[in-house]
Order: structure tokens, then sequence, then C-alpha cells
């Protein structure tokens, strides 16, 4: 959605924090637009480079972007893939020269690394590769840190879905020590003059927490959260998208009435509501009612509403999801939006002391959130009826 500026605050935030040299953690929920957020800011970054002719002593910061998604990667040769494949092409050469040229690792290795750069891949299955890589994780990535330290003018590092990497390093069998190596990594090129921008639909917050590992690996880093759209920004998407589709009738009463009809203004909701009722120039309330039960809610079920379930089937032992079922079917239920720690320890009494991280858990895989101290709601509204489909 490029014709769209509807997060131009968290995206100016973004830049002006990297251009001082600092670095960010973005965190929202899936489909909130965070990776639009990152590309976003890449791209003014790199007009900025390129509005100045590559002057990079002009007032402004100037900084080289490189954008990596790690969300769909779960080992440490497809993590170096990732990095190397986005660094500018002197950077890389200085890399080349530090690891493979300062005889820091043994041959073995160094030839495997030299083959994968030949063929354009340092990544692919290759458990041997992946091995060296941990074992030698230290001189790589210090040689790594030097050549970004070096850069004229910086990286700027926007890496997409760290946590889901970290998940999925830990699913494939990598030790705990790894995803610490990972992150302490990071940390040490930030520290060398790198800025970083994180994100993460997963609270790297409670990943850490969850896996024990020290919360000074996200030191000195801000925190940029995207909250659902403010009416008159979600009424804007909704206009627009109106007009890509030449859709004349959609007056402000129209676009009002559909999205009084949406439960949480989040991005990929307006879009798929868009979507739905672009067959027809018609704003009438039935046709707008049809559509949403024949096709928005059809839709949501087929294709949101599972990746709740597989979570509770993933991440919860049998005791941690019949307590989480209940508390999940008990707020459906409620009139009220939210449900206090007490009422919910009233809920569960066999629970005990593991209704902390039991409620930790739940936030940190997107079903519920703290509204205020004490209090927890739905992380999203339309939540209530994914339980409702279960027997709520």
């Amino acid at each position: 959605m490029r014709d769209f500026l509807f997060r131009e605050a968290e995206v100016r935030t973004l830049c002006n924090t990297l251009r001082s040299g600092g670095s960010v953690l973005v965190f929202g929920l899936r489909r909130t637009g965070k990776t639009w957020v990152l590309e976003e800011a890449a791209r003014r970054l790199a007009a900025d480079d390129a509005a100045t002719g590559g002057d990079h002593k002009a007032a402004q910061r100037r900084l080289q972007p490189c954008l990596i998604d790690v969300q769909t990667l779960s080992t440490p040769s497809q993590l170096y893939n990732a990095i190397l494949a986005a660094l500018p092409a002197g950077v890389l050469a200085r890399w080349r020269r530090l690891v493979l040229d300062g005889r820091t690792l043994p041959s073995k290795l160094a030839d495997a690394i030299q083959n994968r750069l030949k063929k354009g891949s340092f990544g692919g299955a290759s458990v041997e590769l992946d091995k060296g890589l941990v074992d030698y994780w230290e001189p790589i990535a210090a040689a790594t840190g030097q050549a970004l330290a070096d850069a004229d003018p910086p990286v700027a590092l926007f890496i997409d879905e760290l946590p889901f990497f970290i998940e999925n390093l830990l699913e494939q069998g990598f030790e705990k020590r790894f995803a610490k190596q990972v992150l302490s990594t990071l940390r040490a090129w930030r520290g060398s003059g790198t800025p970083m921008a994180i994100a993460g639909s997963i609270s790297l917050d409670f990943l850490l927490a969850d896996l024990e590992i020290t919360s000074q690996v996200m030191n000195n880093v801000d925190r940029l959260f995207l909250y659902p759209f403010q009416p008159d920004e979600a009424r804007e998407m909704l206009r627009r998208r109106a007009q890509a589709f030449g859709l004349g009738s959609w007056d402000d009463a129209c676009l009002d009435a559909i999205l009084a009809r949406i439960d949480d203004l989040h991005p990929f909701f307006i879009d798929l509501i868009a979507r739905k009722l672009s067959g027809a120039d018609c704003c009438d309330p039935a046709y707008i009612d049809r559509t949403f039960a024949r096709q928005y809610w059809p839709d949501l079920r087929r294709t949101f509403f599972p990746q709740f379930q597989e979570r509770l089937a993933k991440y919860f032992t049998a005791e941690e999801r019949r307590a989480a079922e209940t508390l999940l079917d008990a707020l459906a239920r409620s009139d009220a939006e939210t449900l206090s720690r007490h009422a919910i320890a009233a809920l569960l009494p066999d629970v005990g002391a593991a209704l902390g991280p039991l409620l930790d858990k739940l936030q940190r895989q997107e079903f519920i959130h703290a509204q205020e101290p004490g209090e927890y709601a739905f992380a999203l509204r339309v939540l209530r009826h994914w339980r409702i489909d279960h027997g709520a």
C-alpha cells in the first residue's frame, strides 16, 4: 500500500532515530503494517542519499539501508545468507577480506564459505556449514561487525521478524546459547555504530524472559508500538481503497457504516472488507450486511482464525491449554471487555502460582493484552467471535 502514509508519525520517528545513531524495536500484532513501516523508512533513507548525490558530509546523517526478512529462516547459514545478501557491495568486499583473508577460520570452513559466495548463496541445507558457523560464530561475527563499522556511509540494518527466527532456530534443535549469541552479536554491532530497526509480532521482551536471556542484549533500544488506526485514519484508508476500485457511491456515511461493522481498525481487516465490497458500486446497508455475512466472516474463519488454534496446540501444554481456553471463553462470554486478574484467578483456582506465566504466554502469543495493571482483554476484539465459534 505504497499510496498510503497512515503510519507517517511512526515512519518519521523510526527514520530520525536511525539517523541519530539509535536503534528501534518495532512491535505490533500480525498484519498491522510493521513490514510496510520498515520498507518505507528504508526507502526514505535511501532517498536521503540519492538527494545529496552521495555527499555523505551533508548536515543530515546519511545511511545505507539493508532490509533483511528472517521470518522463515531457521538455521545459522540461512541467517548469514540473508545478512550477506543485503550488504552493499563495498561492505561485502570488506567482509570477505576480513573473514577469508584473515585466516581466522579452519581451511575447510573457509573453503565452504568461499564456495557458497561464488554460487551467490550462503544458505541451503548444510549441517556441516551450520556447525562451523556455530563453532566459529565469534570471529565471523566480529569481522562482520568491523566491516559494518568501516562502512561509509554507515549501514542501517532493518531486520523483520527476528523473534520468529529465534523460535524457528530453537525448533530446529539449536541450543538457547546460540539464540543468545545472535542477540549478543546484534548488540555488539549496534555498539560499534550500526543502527538497527528490529520488527516483531512476537514480543522480544517476553521471548527473552521465556528463554531466560538477560534483557541487556536489547538495552538502549527504543520501543515503537503500532496500534490500531484511529477512526479518521481508518476512514481515509477505506476512502482510498474505494477510489482505487472506482466506487463512487462510498460517501462518508457509507464509510462509517462499513467501519462500524469492523471489530478492529487494523489495515488487514479494512483492506479485506474493501476487497469483498468492491464487486458492486453499492452502499446499501443490506448489501453491506450480506457481504460481511457471506464473504468477510467466512474468509476470516477460514484463513485467520486457524492460526490461534495452531498456537494453542504448539505452544501450550495440555494443562495450560485447558486453563487458557477456560480464560478465553470466560472473556468471550463477559459483558465487559476486560477481566481482572482476581476474576481470572477465581476461574482457575488450580493454576495457582502458574497464573503469571500463563498470562505472559497468552500475551506473547497475541491472545490477550493488559489494558491496564491487572485488567486483561482480547488482543483483538475479533477473537471473541473465534471463541464463540468454539463453544464459548
